[in-house]
């Protein structure tokens, strides 16, 4: 009997300081996003997830503050055998340091899971050098710089901008021009509301008021540590200056990737029915408008491998090995090492 107890008090205090060890060096910290990748450590190339703002502040032992591209809101957390979990969000807790954090996604295929990586603000603070200066009443303002040094807007449906271009209800049959500047407070308080630029002087006073409704939505912006009074300024061109144009007639390279997902998709359709010789060159398109669309490298691999044409298939899968791709060196010792 004493053994077993001796050994439940050993379990308790060993695990037990371990558990509340993993939460102390989390709670007071803000940590800002760097780097995602895939759960297997693969390279992603698609910039709408490369370029995710993302930052999550553990406030106490129970409370996180999570900000995702300017959309902020306060959640409970768990924190469990090394597990973090808030809101629908499971992360395993690979790595937490001074200087890094480690979250990998849980309950999700590899080949969609994330792998995220945080520094602390602390340390992202210091790639930054924010231009500032001194108001009326003497305080030191600093001008934002999105995604970096700017407040949290404490609204989980919308970022700031969003929020009160909603609240402006400016006509969308109108055409319009407006830049706004106002100031939240090291307290989060919202002063110094001035229109900079208008293009209509009518609504002016709507969008001085649409700026108004966000005064108790406002988180100060924190700088090294310390809260600080920011200069925000949001620019709304409603049309008002269309963007010049060198040829109208070239492609953008956001029409080059949609229509590299338009080939994509195709030929997946084509492989689906077995017909891998017209699915080839539908990959084969998707990659030459999109060099980086790793779908498309993997497919037409796959449909190279179906059609027995390992050769190429191992020249895609080197090419995906190159590009940092895991499951690449697994396909190609399969196919392609073969005595």
């Amino acid at each position: 009997m004493r053994l077993v107890l001796l050994f439940l008090l050993f379990f308790v205090s060993k695990f037990g300081f371990t558990q509340t060890d993993l939460k102390s060096q989390l709670i007071g910290k803000s940590w800002y996003k760097t780097e995602i990748r895939l759960s297997d450590d693969s390279k992603i190339f698609k910039a709408e997830v490369n370029d995710i703002y993302h930052s999550i502040f553990f406030i106490n032992k129970d409370s996180i503050l999570v900000n995702s591209n300017g959309k902020s809101s306060f959640q409970k957390y768990f924190v469990k055998d090394s597990v973090l979990q808030y809101g629908l969000g499971k992360f395993k807790i690979n790595l937490v340091s001074d200087v890094k954090l480690i979250l990998t996604q849980m309950d999700l295929e590899p080949q969609v899971a994330f792998k995220i990586t945080y520094i602390p603000k602390r340390l992202n603070d210091l790639l930054y050098k924010p231009q500032s200066y001194i108001a009326k009443n003497k305080a030191l303002v600093y001008k934002q710089i999105s995604k970096a040094i700017e407040p949290s807007f404490l609204d989980e449906n919308y970022a700031a901008m969003d929020y009160i271009f909603m609240k402006f209800g400016f006509p969308e049959y109108k055409r319009g021009g407006f830049v706004i500047r106002f100031i939240i407070t090291d307290k989060g308080k919202l002063t110094g509301i001035k229109i900079v630029a208008s293009s209509n002087d009518k609504y002016n006073q709507k969008l001085i008021k649409a700026v108004l409704s966000t005064k108790d939505k406002w988180r100060p912006a924190e700088f090294l540590g310390e809260y600080i009074n920011t200069e925000i300024e949001y620019n709304f061109n409603l049309g008002w200056e269309t963007p010049k144009v060198e040829n109208v007639f070239a492609k953008t390279k956001a029409d080059s990737l949609a229509e590299s997902e338009y080939y994509l998709n195709y030929g997946n359709d084509m492989f689906e029915g077995r017909s891998y010789s017209m699915a080839l060159p539908n990959y084969t398109k998707a990659i030459e408008l999109n060099p980086l669309n790793i779908e498309a490298y993997y497919q037409r691999a796959a449909a190279y491998v179906m059609a027995k044409k390992l050769d190429k298939a191992c020249l895609d899968y080197k090419q995906l090995m190159f590009m940092e791709q895991k499951k690449a060196k697994i396909l190609f010792e399969k196919y392609c090492n073969k005595p």
